[in-house]
């Protein structure tokens, strides 16, 4: 009596199981391979199919697995090679049954008593899938049925005609795989590996706090030694900040200086360009004299007729001698013109380099207003920055201070 309790109890037991796991209530096929149309219910637990060679019976297996977006097309090569002769389009159909058990439903996403996967195909090699008349990816596909444990390549879930010698030659490593992801225990290895993990995580932790207690003694001697060098290295960089206040400072003095000297160059020039308009006006003045010599000694040769030849010889070297003197003075004002380009396009230059160094003075200025009020020093700029240098290697001298990331200076706990 006690074994036929024990018997009954497990009957239920793997009834309600069962009933937890979906099973196929239907395969439709149409227009695949010899099924024009076909519908082939099925029933819970082991279902036979019997038929004579070519009946079409290996289809609704193949139809099964394309359906569930198996790779393995059997016979052939293409999913389009299994679409019926003379037809552009098929399509399989699976239909699940996913009726709640114990208020919960074994699709749980879906609230229907059934779950339709349909595959088309079409000839020229495209395919999609519609779970009750909605259209989904092949990967969302994969991840529906992967929540319910059906992976449609695992050879012991669809295992066709053809695939027992290929089982035969798999390892025991990768039968025992397929094994757990057939009955669901892949997600409990993975769990165990997860624990082993942590708990070897927890060991490895252990052993380092061990280890971090033996040397507590060693890492107060450490953070004495650390306190001593945070102490000087504030010292170096509130003296480093000094540097580089008077580095900035040093450094607008330095440009005004330039400035005032490139005003003071731009108003020699201005003197200059003024002495030299003066002497081009003179030039240009004794240049139109010497004109109005020529032509009044030009004039005297055309109204004097009777003169000796010796007086017209004194008239053509006095307009000779007068020529020299206009040639002289023209060539002066055009050398005094020329050296006024000259003179404008230098000031042009310096006026630019001018305009260069006050933009970069204003900027240099905002940089040392932000380092601190101004400072007033004769040193250049080169002999700070060398201080600077020789100050970074004593900073450097010192490695990395850990508490140089603290902000109150007491000597423990103050990080």
């Amino acid at each position: 009596m006690e074994n036929t309790g024990e018997r009954s109890a497990e009957r239920l037991a793997l009834e309600g199981r069962i009933k937890s796991v979906p099973h196929i209530k239907e395969v439709i096929l149409e227009n695949f391979m010899s099924h024009e149309y076909s519908r082939i219910p099925l029933k819970p637990g082991l279902n036979v199919i019997m038929g004579p060679n070519g009946a079409g019976k290996s289809s609704i297996l193949l139809g099964i697995s394309v359906a569930l977006g198996q790779t393995y097309t059997e016979r052939g090569e293409r999913l389009s090679d299994l679409i019926r002769r003379g037809k552009d389009v098929a399509r399989v159909t699976v239909v699940f049954n996913n009726s709640a058990h114990n208020g919960k439903r074994p699709f749980r996403t879906i609230n229907t008593d059934t779950v339709s996967i349909a595959r088309y195909l079409k000839r020229n090699g495209d395919y999609w899938h519609y779970v009750n008349n909605r259209f989904m990816t092949k990967a969302e596909v994969e991840h529906l049925l992967r929540q319910v444990g059906i992976n449609p390549n695992n050879m012991l879930i669809i295992m066709h005609q053809n695939m027992i010698e290929q089982f035969v030659t798999k390892s025991s490593v990768e039968k025992l795989q397929m094994v757990e992801d057939a009955v669901g225990a892949s997600k409990l290895r993975e769990r165990i590996i997860d624990a082993e993990a942590k708990l070897n995580m927890l060991l490895t932790e252990e052993a380092g706090l061990k280890k971090t207690l033996e040397e507590a003694k060693a890492t107060v001697e450490y953070w004495k030694e650390e306190y001593g060098k945070l102490i000087k290295l504030r010292r170096l960089e509130a003296h480093r900040v000094e540097l580089e206040r008077e580095l900035a400072w040093s450094q607008v003095i330095a440009l005004e200086n330039d400035i005032k000297k490139i005003e003071d160059k731009i108003s020699s020039l201005v003197l200059e360009i003024e002495d030299l308009n003066k002497e081009v006006e003179e030039h240009g003045l004794k240049a139109g004299t010497l004109r109005e010599r020529i032509r009044e000694t030009i004039r005297q040769l055309r109204w004097t007729k009777n003169q000796t030849s010796e007086a017209l010889d004194d008239l053509e070297k006095s307009i000779d001698g007068l020529i020299d003197e206009l040639v002289e003075e023209k060539v002066q004002e055009g050398i005094a013109r020329f050296k006024i380009r000259l003179t404008e396009s230098e000031m042009r230059k310096l006026k630019s380099q001018l305009s260069e160094l006050k933009a970069k003075l204003a900027s240099q200025l905002s940089e040392a207003e932000l380092k601190g009020p101004r400072v007033e020093t004769n040193r250049k700029p080169m002999e700070i920055q060398e201080d600077l240098k020789i100050l970074e290697v004593q900073i450097n001298s010192l490695g990395n201070v850990t508490f140089s990331q603290c902000r109150r200076n007491v000597p423990f706990g103050g990080c």
